[in-house]
């Protein structure tokens, strides 16, 4: 809830108020963050309730927001990481009301996506992003031409005689649909479709009004569509059996063979994004798939380019893709790409899974915990996309999917076997426990350049194996499952908006326990050498960041790394080894370890730059920070070679703070308000 109070100088200052445990803040920053993210999901919903013109229970707006908390959570964590310098609440939330309104019809349960085709109007405004779920009600052709239109109907009312019908011609792709010896392909179809858009010219043309229903009771055409090729027809594994045995019963390495020629045609089930990028100027996505027809389930890429991109927001994660006459070669690593072409029609059977109630923990034990119901899919796999509040390592059971956690790092493990293959291994814990995470390939590689022992972490997809001998299983994540690791510690975006980090006094920070983080305003009032050889820089292996060891030879020395167990030679890189004081009017804190972005965030430069001064340029330089302002993501770190120490994992000036709003705690309040009686108290005895 929110207040308005005036000010001496009379402005306008809001006040929210949280409902925290003030005395559990000091040490624990992701209590700032939780409390963020459930703003924005409450925010949300009653933008949601709003538009649906019905009221808010406060009480429950949270638990019923209709935004999972892992997706709002990696919004945050997206958007911050694109706006370092922060946001304002405004944009933020004009922002992520904007992309839910993309990504809802895709997070909801079940294999129904898309609006109604009441929409569908020539009054109303379409955006071409929109998603329509529609069944084929005809086809027919057009007095002879060769061109054919479709006749829609809302799928939810494909029965109801007075429902709402549109045409839109058909797609030259889908031609062969027609012409095929399945007559019946078409009745009561399916289909997902976007990127509609009127045809005006018929519109102009046509005389018929869309409130005039035919001798039976039917409502006319009203409008006609363009065609377009961002569509797929959805099937059913078991009535459309034969169909799919004739039309995809071709493997993806079998093109070698085949070629691309008419008949070719591939089942295969969509596994996770590996990636978005731009490639000159072109945007793609590459989507892992898993051939159907291969006993291997072997896997491949599709990829989409540019408009072809729209097609993504049709199926899900899952999904299985019947695809005709698609593009299928090599690439320079040798894989499978799938790609899309003219003549490439695809269609969809969506996964249908069963569900599951699966009990949630809350952090607070006094909060008590939930039910939800999860879907399982026909390999018994428990799928957490739609889990709707935040998963604790207690929540964990074997056979998951897309689970996504938030916790502190207590241990990284090393790639043990780097010749063989690429794995590293997390160890996260949050309020309920703790669990050894495996993170596979390019997913481990990048999260042990950015991550640190003592960090806050948002892990996103990850899964769980099946039981094993003893009753264990392993947590999981890999580039197949679409993991994506995020640093909260290390986030100055986070950092400079004020919604989500509320710097905490130095007095009520510390003393702190392994493992903690905090926020703090204050200011450098001294600097020394953090490194056993007294020096400001370090050499260290660009791969992982860790310090490098040096192993004397006769002819030349190299340079090893103990953590990724190889040589390095040229893969190299400084870092800075700077302890800085930070005092704050109520205590000071000393810290020893730096995070490398945050340093050449504090000197203005490149370490690189900075080594190859000479040695009163660089006490210059660092006597310039003396005095000056910051806001400090700190957080204890721990190894076994030194005792606990303090690490600088993020900074900003002071004055670049995002400062929308002044926001207090319940607990803060009252402390100013009985502070301020007490005053008024002396002064009028």
């Amino acid at each position: 809830m929110s207040l308005a109070i005036n000010s001496k100088n009379k402005k306008r200052v809001s006040i929210v108020l949280w409902p925290v445990n003030y005395s559990t803040q000091a040490t624990n920053c992701a209590m700032d963050l939780e409390h963020g993210i459930t703003a924005l999901r409450e925010w949300l919903h009653q933008r949601e309730v709003k538009r649906r013109g019905g009221g808010v229970n406060s009480s429950r707006v949270a638990a019923n927001s209709p935004a999972p908390w892992a997706w709002v959570m990696r919004f945050v964590m997206e958007m911050m990481e694109e706006y370092p310098s922060g946001v304002t609440e405004t944009v933020l939330l004009a922002e992520l009301e904007r992309k839910w309104e993309d990504a809802r019809i895709r997070i909801g349960s079940g294999d129904k996506i898309g609006g109604s085709i009441e929409a569908w109007m020539p009054e109303k405004q379409i955006p071409r992003t929109a998603v329509f779920d529609v069944t084929v009600q005809s086809v027919r052709e057009i007095s002879n031409t060769g061109f054919y239109l479709f006749i829609f109907a809302d799928s939810d009312s494909a029965d109801d005689p007075r429902r709402s019908v549109v045409e839109m011609y058909v797609h030259e792709r889908f031609d062969f649909l027609i012409q095929q010896r399945y007559p019946t392909f078409f009745r009561q179809r399916r289909v997902r479709v976007t990127d509609v858009r009127f045809d005006q010219d018929f519109m102009t043309r046509s005389a018929v009004n869309s409130t005039n229903l035919s001798a039976d009771g039917r409502r006319r055409p009203a409008v006609r569509m363009l065609a377009t090729p961002h569509m797929v027809f959805v099937l059913d594994a078991a009535k459309d059996a034969e169909w799919l045995d004739a039309e995809a019963g071709d493997l993806v390495a079998g093109f070698e063979m085949r070629g691309n020629d008419a008949d070719f045609g591939i089942l295969v089930k969509l596994c996770g994004t590996e990636e978005n990028g731009v490639d000159r100027a072109t945007k793609y996505v590459r989507i892992w798939v898993a051939d159907m027809r291969d006993r291997h389930k072997s896997i491949s890429t599709l990829v989409l380019w540019d408009d072809q991109m729209r097609l993504n927001e049709l199926w899900k994660k899952g999904d299985v893709l019947a695809i005709k006459q698609p593009l299928v070669s090599r690439n320079q690593a040798g894989a499978l790409d799938i790609q899309i072409g003219s003549t490439t029609a695809v269609l969809c059977i969506p996964s249908k899974p069963a569900e599951e109630k699966i009990v949630g923990t809350a952090a607070d034990p006094g909060t008590g915990s939930s039910q939800y119901s999860v879907p399982r899919d026909d390999e018994g796999v428990l799928d957490l996309a739609t889990f709707p509040e935040r998963m604790y390592v207690a929540d964990l059971k074997p056979n998951m999917t897309n689970v996504s956690l938030l916790g502190f790092v207590t241990f990284i493990a090393s790639n043990d076997r780097p010749d063989e293959l690429v794995r590293f291994g997390i160890r996260l814990a949050d309020a309920t426990g703790s669990c050894d995470v495996t993170l596979w390939d390019a997913v481990g590689s990048r999260a042990v350049q950015n991550i640190e022992v003592g960090q806050l972490v948002f892990m996103y997809y990850l899964s769980t194996s099946a039981l094993k001998e003893r009753g264990t299983f392993y947590t999981m994540g890999s580039t197949e499952l679409g993991t994506k690791i995020y640093n909260v510690s290390t986030n100055r975006g986070l950092l400079s908006s004020l919604l989500f980090a509320w710097p905490q006094p130095l007095s009520k920070s510390l003393p702190a326990e392994f493992p903690a983080q905090m926020y703090v305003r204050g200011v450098v009032s001294g600097w020394f050498a953090a490194s056993q050889d007294n020096t400001v820089t370090v050499i260290a292996h660009a791969g992982c960041k860790r310090l490098l060891e040096i192993v004397p030879e006769d002819i030349e020395t190299w340079y090893y790394c103990p953590f990724c167990l190889t040589a390095v030679d040229v893969d190299t890189e400084y870092l800075l080894t700077i302890g800085l004081v930070v005092d704050d009017g109520t205590g000071s804190v000393v810290t020893h370890r730096m995070n490398p972005v945050a340093g050449r965030n504090l000197i203005g430069m490149m370490p690189e730059s900075f080594h190859n001064m000479d040695i009163t340029q660089k006490v210059t330089r660092l006597n310039e920070l003396i005095g000056k302002e910051f806001l400090f993501s700190l957080s204890l770190g721990s190894s076994d070679e030194t005792d606990d120490y303090v690490r600088v994992d993020a900074l900003v000036p002071y004055s670049g703070i995002i400062r929308s709003e002044f926001r207090w705690t319940v607990a803060e309040l009252c402390a100013e308000l009985d502070e301020a009686t007490a005053v008024i108290r002396q002064r009028n005895p």
